[in-house]
């Protein structure tokens, strides 16, 4: 339930996405919507198992990809000199460890990098108050905050992120450990903290229709 839920949530956020670009055609959009399709591409294939013997490569492959987009954009976003050079390192730095991981840590088609996603996660983590901080103190706002809308996808991120990290650890430590995960309901966790963030997309899209 929760599963078709999240996927569900997916793809309106796609098309919200592809919407928003067709009204701004900006390269920030066009990278989002990029992002989005990628993500459903690959929950489409393990949704209905059309590639069963390589979910778990193309699971790790969009999680590469995503978290480079995500540092792209809120490199794109900000207009801070240093911030956007901590984006860059940070981008070299988790290409470096997703490379690493991949050769001397966790099998990139035998296994979920956690590794990895955490490593990402934390970047785009960074990226989204390096933008919070550019858009809240360094811009004088020419709108209402409520109608800029990569500032409700960065919310929705930052929430999603915050609650995802400890969760991929804690599965982590279950995998490692050999611990049932029906002993602890943490993938509904992920799943809900991720419908909420791909609902952001539908919800800063009623507000708003420019950035």
């Amino acid at each position: 339930m929760l599963g078709q839920l999240s996927y569900a949530t997916e793809v309106t956020a796609l098309l919200c996405m592809a919407f928003f670009h067709w009204r701004n055609r900006t390269r920030r959009s066009l990278l989002l919507l990029v992002l989005l399709m990628g993500v459903v591409a690959v929950e489409t294939v393990n949704h209905f198992q059309l590639l069963p013997r390589h979910g778990l490569a193309l699971l790790n492959g969009v999680v590469v990809f995503e978290f480079c987009c995500y540092a792209l954009f809120y490199r794109w976003s900000i207009r801070t000199t240093w911030h956007r050079q901590v984006l860059l390192a940070g981008l070299v730095a988790f290409l470096t460890l997703a490379v690493l991981n991949s050769l001397l840590g966790q099998s990139f088609t035998g296994t979920i990098q956690t590794h990895t996603y955490i490593g990402g996660a934390l970047l785009a983590i960074v990226g989204v108050l390096f933008y919070f901080h550019e858009v809240l103190l360094v811009r004088a706002p020419a709108m209402p905050l409520y109608k800029h809308y990569y500032l409700w996808v960065s919310m929705g991120l930052f929430l999603f992120l915050a609650a995802d990290v400890p969760v991929m650890m804690i599965l982590n430590y279950m995998i490692e450990h050999r611990i049932s995960l029906t002993e602890w309901p943490v993938l509904s966790v992920k799943l809900i903290a991720s419908s909420m963030y791909y609902l952001t997309y539908a919800l800063g899209l009623a507000w708003t229709r420019t950035e």
